[in-house]
């Protein structure tokens, strides 16, 4: 029977799950290799695909944020879909020594964000500018927001055991390891950080360690 999969944990934590699942679907568990994946199943695929997508999504989400507030977890993307449980055991055995690793090591801590956005950047100035200046006017901005990341990271030090950031064209977005127990700690310490008028700052979290699931 196909399943839609919703997460995996470590077997050895106990984990109380009220939350329906997507379409109204109950959330069952699997066990296998001293894991348990979270499913529901359901006769055919179209019953879990069927629902409106942001509602699906939703609902989705909410499974996952319940067993997450209990233990760590390594979420599946949405949708993801094996076709039977002999899939799904194949799965958890043929990756069981990554996903013990990953989840021993983020056992206790959670994945806090920070993203930073330039508001009113260069993107529209081209037109009104020389090349040359258009770039270096975007590379002054890059600097000022990785600059600023820096001061966040520096800000909440004390509290990070990991960071990554993600730099795009006008965003860069900041990814900061925290112990369960000390996010409050860590969201008083960015307080601290002057964001100039033409960033937005936002801080969110905790989630899922997704972006330390793999060490490299």
């Amino acid at each position: 029977m196909p399943a839609l999969t919703y997460c995996i944990t470590e077997s050895a934590v106990p984990i109380e799950v009220s939350s329906a699942g997507v379409a109204g679907m109950a959330v069952e568990s699997v066990e296998h290799s001293g894991l348990r994946c979270f499913v529901s199943r359901s006769s055919s695929s179209d019953a879990m695909l069927g629902p409106p997508a942001r509602e699906a999504a939703l609902a989705f989400h909410r499974v996952l944020q319940e067993i997450f507030r209990q233990t760590a977890i390594i979420p599946f993307r949405f949708p993801t879909v094996l076709s039977d449980e002999a899939e799904l055991t194949g799965h958890l055995g043929e990756h069981a020594a990554e996903y013990h690793e990953a989840l021993g090591r983020l056992r206790d801590v959670v994945q806090m964000e920070v993203r930073l956005d330039l508001e009113g950047s260069q993107q529209g100035a081209p037109e009104r500018q020389t090349g040359t200046g258009y770039l270096k006017g975007r590379q002054a901005e890059q600097a000022a927001l990785e600059k600023l990341a820096g001061q966040f990271q520096e800000a909440g030090r004390n509290w990070i055991r990991g960071w990554h950031q993600h730099v795009s064209r006008h965003h860069i977005r900041c990814y900061a390891l925290v112990s369960r127990r000390g996010v409050a700690e860590f969201e008083r310490a960015l307080v601290v950080v002057d964001v100039p008028p033409r960033v937005s700052a936002r801080v969110s979290g905790p989630w899922p360690a997704t972006e330390f699931v793999s060490e490299e």
